[in-house]
């Protein structure tokens, strides 16, 4: 990658943008726990939450906070064209596959209401989910993923701004995702691969950013003696942040992720999979089978 000391402005900093505004009213607003509706024989209660096309693929409500933050990452960063059609590609493709290939997770559902059990969310696959670890490494994947990139937006040069932005924005649609399939009508395995798929993506956008915070932190020594000590602080501790976010989410993927989440999704008893055909369509389709449908062939 060539060395962008031709394009970076060593202390100039830019001008506050609307993101703060934005930032100021996430952390002002109270946080509001989903409420749940009691169960009854239909699928579940996130058809009540939801408009009809989201609810048609088993989708739940978005953050009302999250789309204006990422269109202001959109319109104000340098976003690349292929991660934009990512972030749009890759949910449509898991809302697709929980619609037409495990049929909204009905069977799960249809099983969990017999029972007479309360949905317990879509991470219920992390047994030991209320043990203390598990809220201190969100903690810290909330600061080290969201919150200091986010002041970078805020704060930094341009160059370190844009640096940062293509990362935050694709972790910030896979948060916004999480929280759209966190109903029930949504497949646990599909769950997991949202997570999985968005992270595998972002290993090269987290390879980018650190090679351009790599090189920020080498043009910087560069500059005029007075401000010279300050400026390679700043640069270096970007690239500490770069590194740090690296490891961090190196580690969530091929540890937490596939090792220690993705083989409890695999469980039928936990997560029944859909009667499905693949005998139609040239073998490539997959078809669910309903109950009545299996009947008229009996006949």
């Amino acid at each position: 990658m060539a060395t962008q000391s031709s394009t970076i402005t060593m202390i100039q900093q830019q001008p506050p943008l609307k993101t703060a505004t934005v930032v100021a009213t996430v952390a002002a607003a109270p946080k509001t726990a989903d409420k749940e509706d009691p169960p009854v024989l239909n699928h579940s209660n996130a058809g009540k939450t939801t408009f009809f096309l989201l609810d048609a693929v088993g989708l739940s409500a978005p953050p009302l906070a999250l789309p204006p933050i990422l269109l202001l990452l959109w319109h104000y960063r340098q976003v690349p064209v292929w991660d934009t059609f990512f972030s749009l590609a890759f949910p449509l493709y898991l809302c697709l596959a929980n619609r037409f290939r495990f049929d909204t997770n009905a069977r799960a559902d249809a099983l969990r209401i017999q029972r007479g059990e309360p949905f317990a969310g879509p991470w219920e696959f992390f047994e030991e989910n209320k043990e203390p670890w598990f809220f201190v490494y969100m903690r810290s994947a909330a600061v080290l993923g969201v919150g200091l990139p986010l002041l970078l937006q805020v704060l930094a040069p341009l160059p370190v701004a844009d640096a940062a932005a293509p990362h935050l924005y694709l972790l910030l649609f896979q948060i916004g995702m999480e929280k759209m399939l966190s109903g029930p009508r949504f497949h646990g395995l599909l769950v997991a691969m949202n997570p999985i798929g968005f992270s595998i993506y972002r290993t090269v956008c987290l390879k980018t950013w650190l090679v351009l915070a790599w090189d920020m932190m080498v043009v910087s020594r560069t500059t005029d003696s007075d401000v010279r000590t300050a400026v390679v602080i700043f640069y270096m501790a970007h690239f500490v942040l770069a590194l740090s976010n690296t490891v961090f989410w190196t580690y969530n993927l091929c540890v937490l992720l596939l090792l220690r989440m993705l083989p409890q999704c695999l469980d039928q008893d936990k997560f029944p999979d859909a009667d499905v055909s693949w005998n139609s369509y040239y073998h490539l389709v997959p078809v669910v089978e309903r109950h009545s449908d299996k009947g008229d062939k009996r006949n």
